[in-house]
């Protein structure tokens, strides 16, 4: 039996107990998805990846990061914006994030495509085109993030209200036990 890779990528996993703090478990789901980008930087720097690693960063890119981005799409973003309707520039900014994420989505695909086929991989050797692929990939996301983290998150803190956090959670909720 082959050894598993002392450096292999495995995302980190939530408590579902922070589904009780729906903002709490989207800022923990926003730090695997960092965790993630933080990983193919480095990947693309050493050119390098591991079978295992290539497998659960696609799983993680196919099944956590797609419904994390429907969470957000579906539960938290329209919440949050009925209760942000006199902030225009807040709205916009809600908007702007849902569409970078929605234009990312064939992208991340292609990218779970090409991990695929790295785990398939005799080697782990990155090609440069691949290389600049994580590296481009991770620096966007990582830039959303920051945004949402410190901006959107932050706003909402304030502006949701005991009754819509409720909602979310529930939702949050369903869509895992579906």
């Amino acid at each position: 039996m082959a050894e598993r890779e002392p450096h292999a990528f495995r995302v980190p996993g939530v408590s579902a107990a922070l589904l009780e703090r729906p903002i709490d478990y989207l800022l923990a789901e926003h730090e695997r998805h960092r965790a993630l980008c933080l990983f193919l930087k480095e990947t693309a720097r050493s050119g390098h990846i591991d079978r295992e690693s290539a497998t659960n960063a696609a799983r993680f890119l196919e099944t956590d990061l797609k419904r994390h981005f429907d969470d957000e799409r579906l539960l938290f973003y329209p919440a949050l914006v009925q209760r942000s309707n006199r902030d225009t520039e807040f709205v916009l900014a809600i908007r702007n994030v849902e569409r970078v994420h929605a234009g990312t989505e064939g992208l991340i695909d292609h990218l779970i495509d090409l991990l695929e086929g790295m785990a398939d991989s005799e080697t782990g050797i990155l090609p440069d085109a691949l290389q600049e692929i994580f590296d481009e990939y991770a620096a966007q996301e990582l830039r959303v993030l920051a945004y949402e983290n410190s901006v959107i998150m932050s706003i909402a803190g304030v502006r949701l209200r005991r009754g819509d956090l409720a909602k979310i959670g529930e939702g949050l909720k369903a869509r895992r036990q579906g």
